[in-house]
């Protein structure tokens, strides 16, 4: 006999059912994952019946991110769909740290396999870079501070749709994409916006807000030194 990695329960009727493997630890910024406990949390929810997790490439060059994949109990899911919600992150929240909590959840009406029966994670299709279900409804950018907020973190996160109202923790955003995106705020408007500023202002109208708010105290001293210049 020998250990072969894979983890299986018995059925009532004696059976053997497979659910998948025991050693699919990722580290991920540092953090040592195990993906089985992730799935095992998804199992839980209600209304899951199979999930799967993955450690996949980001929208970020470089940068990796945990994508999960469940199928519902009502077969609701048409196809691929993106089907991540604020709701459920805070649910999950309850038993797994926020380093565990998938960036993104994919609904698939089943869990591909391979010809022996075991799950085919290279089968498993790439999340769409669509807007995600999230609590709030979408509302466009209105102001020019908005439209270029819009389209920085449209590069930096990858999503193709994005509302002014749409929280940065729920499009799964983690301190590393934070700096990021930061970085790509100060550069285009020219200010020096602390990281902190994006936790505290989680979506576009609110930092556009603070952004606005900077560039008029900006132009206040530039013209207050100029006066004194010329005294």
């Amino acid at each position: 006999m020998y250990r072969t990695g894979d983890e299986v329960m018995h059925e009532t009727d004696g059976s053997i059912r497979y659910l998948g493997r025991v050693d699919h630890q990722v580290k991920l910024r540092g953090q040592r994952i195990e993906l089985g406990e992730i799935e095992a949390a998804l199992r839980r929810e209600q209304g899951v019946s199979e999930a799967v997790v993955m450690l996949q490439d980001g929208p970020v060059k470089g940068e990796k991110r945990l994508v999960g994949y469940i199928v519902k109990q009502d077969g609701s899911a048409a196809g691929n769909e993106t089907v991540i919600t604020s709701e459920l992150r805070e649910r999950l929240r309850e038993s797994l740290p926020d380093y565990m909590i998938p960036a993104v959840l994919v609904g698939l009406n089943e869990i591909p396999l391979t010809a022996n029966g075991k799950i085919d994670r290279k089968a498993l299709p790439q999340p769409d870079s669509a807007r995600l279900e999230l609590k709030v409804e979408y509302v466009a950018p209105e102001t020019d501070v908005e439209i270029v907020l819009e389209g920085i973190w449209k590069r930096v996160l990858g999503i193709e749709r994005l509302g002014v109202l749409d929280d940065f923790f729920d499009l799964g955003v983690d301190s590393l994409l934070a700096t990021q995106l930061v970085a790509h705020v100060n550069n285009s408007f020219q200010i020096e916006l602390p990281l902190r500023a994006s936790f505290d202002n989680p979506n576009i109208r609110a930092m556009a807000l603070l952004i606005e708010r900077l560039l008029i105290e900006q132009i206040t001293q530039q013209s207050l030194a100029a006066s004194h210049a010329e005294m």
